[in-house]
């Protein structure tokens, strides 16, 4: 697990900090580390286990057969809590953003965020977390999964100095992330414990936490920030609900399709 995040880590920060360096907005190199977890997993996966190994692993990026409602929770959950999070403000005097549509100019969009947020999960949630969780129980290893999901992005900060952040906007950048990794974490265990292993339903939840925003107009950057502290806010809020309703840290594994994870 050690050298799994090592060099998911390490070949990663070798292209990002590069690229945020030099600001290029070479659209390869920006999203060219976003596949090195999966690649990384397989291949450690093929050293320990050989080629049974790595279908295993991949079998849980097209698992699809499950319950209509994890997919509802995968994708509509995060699009709904966006949604909340844009309407709060307004009886206070904030206006709420004008759609941006643009129709089937976003699909192309959508299917590549597809693609690249499976090259995180069947790392992070696909390899990692299952053995963590053997370790470590479930509620340990999805903090350690999310802590670990938001160190691997932290060269991107990097990139909101440079834009011209204070020291304390970017300390306030990396708090609000850390939140909502961890948030996230937790939430995405739940979807992938109950699923059978999907990860293929966690990469949707990964892609559905954005996707809102891609079909709005939001000019106002005091309100995308009022916005993203409210988005953390209720995140944090599901993330304890599904502790305390499903009993995450004593029974969610227990209750969880087991898998059998090679190595």
């Amino acid at each position: 697990m050690t050298t799994f995040y090592i060099l998911a880590f390490a070949l990663a920060w070798c292209i990002k900090i590069p690229v945020v360096l030099s600001n290029t907005n070479n659209f390869a190199l920006r999203l060219l580390p976003s596949f090195l977890p999966a690649l990384t997993a397989l291949v450690i996966t093929a050293i320990i286990a050989g080629p049974r190994g790595v279908g295993e692993l991949l079998k849980q990026a097209g698992r699809w057969r499950v319950s209509p409602v994890w997919y509802l929770v995968a994708l509509i959950g995060p699009m709904l809590l966006n949604l909340l999070a844009l309407i709060l403000p307004i009886p206070f005097g904030w206006t709420f953003p004008s759609f941006a549509f643009v129709g089937i100019l976003l699909l192309p969009k959508i299917v590549v965020g597809t693609f690249f947020s499976l090259g995180e999960e069947l790392g992070w949630r696909g390899f990692a977390l299952p053995r963590l969780q053997s370790y470590y129980g479930t509620l340990t290893a999805s903090l350690l999964v999310g802590l670990l999901w938001w160190g691997w992005h932290l060269p991107e900060v990097m990139a909101a100095a440079q834009a011209g952040l204070t020291w304390q906007q970017s300390a306030g950048l990396l708090g609000r992330d850390l939140v909502l990794d961890l948030a996230a974490s937790i939430l995405m265990t739940w979807i992938y414990n109950r699923s059978g292993h999907s990860v293929l339903l966690t990469t949707l939840f990964h892609l559905s936490i954005g996707l809102l925003g891609q079909f709005l107009a939001i000019p106002n950057p005091p309100y995308v920030s009022l916005v993203s502290v409210l988005l953390n806010v209720l995140l944090c809020l599901a993330a304890i609900a599904v502790l305390v309703l499903t009993r995450l840290t004593s029974s969610i594994t227990k209750k969880a399709v087991t898998t059998e994870v090679p190595g």
